[in-house]
């Protein structure tokens, strides 16, 4: 009895254990910003309105970062797995803000 019970609890272990690297590396919350920092060329003092999200897309884990700076708004997608930057898109915020005056006036 007590040595089906070690192997039970064997058996239970490696399969905890399995399970959890089935799910591969996670480059996490910080490295995804830091990407989305250095590709952008902004310095993390230098952003405000960050948000940051975890998401699954296609069947592949990312972080949509996103944080405005210097009148520039960024949005990235970047794989949780290696970092990889998936797509990202700017926004002049500035020139939106006119273009709304703009529009009202009319």
């Amino acid at each position: 009895m007590k040595k089906k019970m070690i192997i039970t609890t064997a058996m239970t272990l490696t399969l905890l254990g399995l399970a959890a690297g089935c799910g591969g590396s996670d480059i996490g919350e910080a490295k995804a910003k830091e990407i989305a920092l250095q590709d952008a060329g902004v310095s993390e003092s230098d952003i405000s309105r960050f948000q940051s999200s975890k998401d699954r897309d296609d069947g592949r884990t990312l972080y949509e970062i996103q944080f405005a700076s210097d009148n520039t708004e960024y949005e990235y997608e970047i794989n949780a797995k290696d970092g990889e930057i998936l797509n990202y898109s700017t926004e002049n915020l500035k020139q939106q803000w006119k273009q709304q005056r703009r529009g009202q006036r009319h």
